[in-house]
């Protein structure tokens, strides 16, 4: 079973340290987000991943498939930790601004400021078109439904998505139609 232990220095002597997005060894830059994985036969590898500032940062184990999710500046990259180089970028970077893990499930919901995704082991599981005008905001989650509020033309509106499925169950999402000039 692999080990995941974040906000790590990275060795002194080098070793085996991947750089995010990437993945190429040796990289220069300015990342923030460290990691010490641990693989399944006791060796190690660091990942490092660009820096910047967001609300969502940190990181999301999957324990049933041996990956994990770094989140950080606004993007979000799953890597496998057996294979440094089996890596995906996540939807909604580098615009991700709220995340909120559901652990009953093992789902990473994700939020821009117009729209929301979820992310499983697997991959991603839904993705919505653009909910609202701006200001999107998490009110609540759980392994059944994603409570949320954002701005629309002339005031708020309310949305309930099915967090498995990502449809919407209550209130009306934002379209561009609505608002037709001329």
């Amino acid at each position: 079973m692999s080990r995941i232990e974040t906000g790590v220095d990275l060795p002194p002597s080098g070793g085996r340290v991947w750089y995010y997005p990437g993945p190429t060894e040796g990289a220069v830059g300015d990342y923030g987000l460290t990691a010490r994985i641990t693989k399944s036969d006791a060796s190690k590898w660091y990942a490092c991943f660009r820096s910047g500032v967001s609300d969502a940062d940190g990181e999301v184990e999957f324990e049933a498939d041996g990956s994990f999710v770094a989140l950080t500046g606004g993007a979000g990259y799953h890597v496998d930790c057996e294979d440094e180089q089996n890596w995906r970028e996540l939807p909604l970077s580098p615009l991700i601004r709220i995340s909120h893990w559901v652990p009953q499930i093992q789902v990473l919901l994700l939020f821009d400021w117009i729209q929301a995704a979820a992310y499983g082991p697997k991959g991603e599981l839904w993705h919505t078109p653009r909910l609202f005008l701006d200001d999107l905001e998490l009110v609540d989650a759980d392994e059944h439904v994603v409570n949320l509020r954002g701005g629309i033309v002339g005031g708020q509106e309310n949305i309930t998505l099915d967090t498995k499925g990502g449809s919407i169950l209550s209130g009306r999402s934002f379209d561009w139609s609505d608002h037709a000039l001329g």
